[in-house]
């Protein structure tokens, strides 16, 4: 069945959701909590629009190409670049024409939370994206869509982020010093006029004002979709197969008369001991398509690890290591941080592959209770640089860089 409505949740109201008929002539903008978007989607497809700020989108150069080879070494590769292990996340991945590979992770937890809500309600899923996917973007300009103080950036088809509207300016500072800057800035806002937001001079801006993101969304909606978060064994399951229960006694009584069948049962032994022999000459194919430059192999299980050891020091060394990166994961840690025990963000700077924030905090202890919290991350390293009383407050500098990976 095709999927003919998007949904997403009401990013001012917790509990409500939006959604709309993908295919209605004038789609009608809905809402309401999951149990009246179940009453309304009876036994319709949905797809479930998640916030940007609970997905890491990363593009990664993988030097393979079987979708088998890909998806076994795709979690070594990108496990330097994860907050957390990388047995906690969920990803879903895409190959790009330029043979690169997208990766969408979403944490197990979070992913769990969306999908056992809907399924309580009786909602059938097909499909959770990020909303990052559904915000229109050129190969020459960069999309924005400002909601509730909160901006989410699409830079490239399958890289951004959402950050805070008061660190836009400078996220497109960076942007613009990279080595292909975007040409222009596509906006959409639900407040325009009452968001004073000092643009870039160099980036021509084209403002639009934003009725409903849910309604912009499907009217940009992918050709393909891709990315689809309910991947691999969270796929939808098609049909709902026939009730075997009743056939059970008979089962049982069959399965007695078959082990009593002596001959048979040493067929099948026999018929066991080929198709491993099968398995292993299958492997050990497997293994010399995946490492051709291996001649002779002696322990399949020790190469592999130590050929997958030496994959992770060379794979995903790309710009997601860098700025953005960085500022993914600082904004994360920062975003756990009650208000009142947050500093305050007063600049940003990316010099040497470090990031530097000037931060205005009530004291030393609130600095380094920030700098602990950034070092319990998977990959980070932070380090005050200086600091400075201003009247009762404490201006600091704070560096924060990626540790080498192992």
């Amino acid at each position: 069945m095709a999927e003919n409505i998007l949904a997403r949740q009401h990013p001012g109201q917790n509990g409500i959701y939006q959604w709309l008929r993908l295919n209605a002539e004038t789609p009608d903008l809905q809402q309401g909590d999951l149990a009246q978007l179940a009453a309304a989607t009876t036994n319709e497809t949905v797809l479930l629009l998640i916030p940007t700020a609970e997905v890491l989108h990363l593009t990664i150069d993988l030097p393979l190409t079987a979708s088998r080879q890909i998806k076994k070494a795709l979690p070594y590769a990108i496990e330097d670049l994860l907050a957390e292990e990388v047995e906690n996340y969920h990803l879903a991945w895409c190959k790009l024409a330029d043979g690169q590979i997208a990766v969408a992770a979403i944490e197990l937890a979070s992913l769990h939370r969306h999908q056992d809500a809907c399924q309580a309600a009786g909602i059938r899923l097909g499909g959770i994206y990020s909303e990052l996917l559904f915000i229109p973007c050129t190969a020459d300009s960069t999309g924005v869509i400002i909601e509730q103080n909160q901006a989410t950036l699409r830079c490239k088809p399958y890289q951004g982020g959402a950050i805070a509207v008061s660190a836009l300016p400078l996220v497109l500072d960076k942007l613009l010093a990279e080595q292909q800057p975007p040409q222009r800035l596509a906006v959409w806002q639900t407040d325009i006029g009452q968001t004073t937001i000092q643009w870039p001079d160099k980036l021509p801006v084209d403002a639009h004002p934003l009725p409903s993101a849910l309604a912009l969304f499907a009217g940009h909606m992918p050709k393909k979709l891709e990315l689809n978060l309910l991947s691999a064994h969270y796929a939808l399951k098609q049909g709902g197969g026939q009730n075997w229960l009743p056939w059970l006694p008979s089962a049982a009584m069959l399965l007695l008369a078959a082990g009593l069948q002596w001959g048979y049962t040493l067929h099948r032994y026999w018929q066991s001991e080929a198709l491993l022999s099968t398995l292993d000459t299958s492997n050990q194919q497997l293994f010399r398509q995946t490492f051709p430059d291996l001649k002779r192999i002696v322990n399949i299980k020790a190469q592999a690890q130590q050929e997958l050891a030496a994959l992770r020091k060379t794979a995903g060394q790309r710009q997601d290591r860098g700025f953005l990166f960085l500022l993914h994961q600082t904004g994360a840690t920062l975003s756990t941080l009650p208000p009142a025990e947050a500093p305050e963000l007063q600049g940003m700077d990316f010099i040497n592959n470090t990031l530097s924030l000037s931060l205005k905090a009530k004291d030393i202890v609130q600095l380094d209770a920030l700098k602990q919290k950034l070092q319990q991350n998977s990959g980070l390293k932070a380090e005050i640089r200086s600091t400075e009383s201003v009247g009762t407050n404490l201006l600091a500098h704070l560096d924060i860089s990626q540790t080498s990976p192992p």
